[in-house]
């Protein structure tokens, strides 16, 4: 019931967002790794897609707010809709803040904190730091963080890294290719996958990605697809 509210919240924060005073988007869908960089000051942003292997799917969803011209917040859901191959239901939400440490023509580094919440068990926690570089020929996204996750009495920690490669081409479409993993502590999962971007206009970019699992513990496949639009101006 909790998670069918805040749903319910999170639909009208986007509908009394949207407004035609767009600036230049920020996509961080659909590769694992995060960039540096934040959503336009003073505007909010929503990235949405569908996500979906054998036989779990899900609508992630993450509406964001740069508050500061350093510090977005976000509340995100890990799927408006939700299935984990046994029933449908809404997903869980939670918030996160992105504070940008520094920001210039060949590096920006962020930092970033996470709050997931779940009927069934206690809040989880992540942070990852994300650097972002620029040379002449690609845009490079690291990102590495851990996330405490309850696990019937203690939590567990998990360790995840991601590596994504975007060439600067003279194309109308932009790619990603990327390596990202998972530690847990009794098994690793390793993907790699491969994304195309296209700019409707600037602020408002639509996406696919494939993703393979790499080992026997990964999934096998995932299949991406979704948006990125500017909304509103609030500042």
């Amino acid at each position: 019931m909790r998670n069918i509210f805040i749903s319910g919240l999170f639909f009208s924060l986007i509908l009394i967002s949207i407004n035609t005073f767009a600036q230049t988007a920020n996509p961080t869908r659909p590769s694992a790794a995060d960039n540096a960089y934040l959503t336009e000051y003073g505007y909010s942003e929503l990235e949405i897609g569908y996500s979906g292997s054998d036989n779990v799917y899900s609508i992630p969803t993450l509406l964001k707010f740069s508050v500061l011209k350093k510090l977005e917040v976000g509340v995100w859901m890990s799927g408006i809709i939700y299935y984990d191959g046994n029933e449908t239901k809404v997903g869980n939400p939670g918030f996160q803040l992105k504070y940008q440490i520094t920001n210039n023509k060949d590096l920006a580094v962020s930092i970033v904190g996470k709050m997931g919440f779940s009927n069934s068990s206690s809040p989880s926690y992540t942070v990852y730091g994300v650097p972002t570089f620029q040379t002449n020929f690609a845009q490079f996204d690291l990102t590495v963080g851990t996330s405490y996750i309850k696990n019937d009495s203690d939590y567990e920690n998990i360790i995840f890294y991601a590596l994504a490669l975007s060439p600067k081409l003279d194309f109308f479409l932009s790619f990603f290719g990327e390596i990202y993993g998972e530690s847990f502590p009794e098994s690793n999962q390793l993907y790699v996958d491969f994304g195309i971007a296209y700019p409707v206009s600037p602020d408002f970019v639509l996406d696919t990605g494939f993703t393979f699992g790499l080992n026997e513990n990964a999934t096998d496949w995932i299949f991406q697809i979704g948006l990125t639009k500017t909304l509103f101006k609030f500042l």
